[in-house]
């Protein structure tokens, strides 16, 4: 049996620090994304980064459809699920500084009966986070 290759991409160009760490999200611009963590994981090695961006641009679209289906059904348990893996994503992928709180916020609020409007509007800040990051990972790989 053939295996078929993953595409490499070697012309990326990586945010170089977290002082490139910009955002257009709510009137901010500039960059969601540092790699900095990815690097150091990836000792050099492109394949792994590049392998790293494509399982963010396909996972984290699923997982806001996922959670926005599960709000208004008041499922917790996909919730937290979803939150609890997005933790290490946002954190690897270096925009953990601008969602964490928020998704710490929502994780606590959907432990019991909760307010969904509340937990639909942090919803919406997570979202239009992870939007933004999956663009910005989507021009990285398209090089």
């Amino acid at each position: 049996m053939n295996a078929i290759a993953a595409p490499v991409y070697t012309s990326v160009s990586y945010p170089a620090s977290s002082t490139e760490n910009h955002y257009d999200i709510f009137g901010l611009k500039g960059n969601v994304l540092c790699f900095d963590y990815l690097e150091k994981a990836a000792q050099g090695d492109e394949e792994f980064k590049q392998e790293v961006l494509l399982h963010f641009i396909r996972q984290v679209p699923a997982n806001m459809e996922k959670m926005e289906k599960a709000i208004p059904q008041n499922d917790s348990n996909t919730i937290r699920r979803i939150l609890h893996e997005l933790k290490t994503t946002v954190f690897v992928m270096g925009f953990g500084n601008l969602i964490l709180p928020t998704m710490k916020k929502m994780e606590s609020l959907v432990t019991g009966p909760y307010d969904n409007r509340l937990v639909s509007t942090l919803f919406q800040y997570i979202r239009v986070t992870c939007d933004a990051a999956v663009e910005e990972a989507r021009l990285y790989v398209r090089n």
